[in-house]
């Protein structure tokens, strides 16, 4: 049977992904050799994240109200999912208390640095709530650093097609994920050296899926 990839898209926000929530799950039920669900981010954390990198570079005073207003915008989201899960509410904690450690760190860092680790923190939190909001029972949630990785070092080395063609037969087969089915995060990729990059590789994964004979199947 050819595998398959579900591909959420990149919607809105959150809400909207939850008011979706049966249809995704209607169209993942009719995809019996789905094994990896790709999270893309929502259009509404993303420009939150991209208010606080420039209140970030730019020093400016109102940088601790758009984090509380970054930190309310999850509690709600969990709220409104009426989850019982402590584990969803920790791993929300913890990397929201990163968050809040990272934007109060003076860093010689080029800006790209940090925007890496801004993104890779909001499709982290995003694709946790994702997952439970879908509620996988037989499905296991994976940080796509861990997945996939890219031999250089440097630290904003975009992966070719190929590589991404390699990484994906790699997970799908089984040679380096070894549970399986897994939803994780488009675009967050580790480097030799352990650094985590960012990208959008919307168009790099629908090409790299096709040349690997893996369909992509879009909700």
């Amino acid at each position: 049977m050819k595998p398959k990839i579900l591909w959420l898209p990149r919607y809105r926000g959150l809400d909207e992904m939850i008011e979706r929530k049966y249809n995704i799950i209607s169209r993942l039920d009719k995809e019996s050799s789905c094994s990896l669900i790709l999270f893309n981010g929502t259009h509404f954390e993303e420009n939150m994240f991209e208010e606080l990198l420039r209140f970030y570079v730019d020093g400016q005073a109102g940088l601790e109200d758009v984090f509380s207003r970054i930190r309310k915008h999850y509690n709600r989201v969990i709220r409104s999912l009426d989850q019982e899960s402590e584990d969803l509410k920790e791993f929300i904690s913890k990397n929201l208390n990163r968050l809040e450690k990272l934007i109060h760190q003076k860093v010689s860092e080029p800006e790209v640095c940090v925007r890496d680790q801004l993104q890779s923190i909001q499709l982290l939190m995003g694709s946790k709530i994702a997952f439970a909001m879908l509620e996988l029972a037989d499905w296991t949630w994976m940080d796509s650093a861990e997945l996939f990785r890219i031999d250089s070092d440097e630290i904003r080395h975009k992966p070719t097609e190929e590589e991404i063609q390699m990484a994906l037969k790699e997970v799908i087969e089984g040679k380096r994920c070894k549970v399986m089915p897994v939803l994780t995060q488009s675009g967050i990729i580790s480097t030799a050296d352990g650094n985590i990059v960012v990208f959008k590789l919307e168009d790099e994964i629908m090409d790299a899926a096709k040349k690997a004979k893996i369909e992509i199947v879009k909700v």
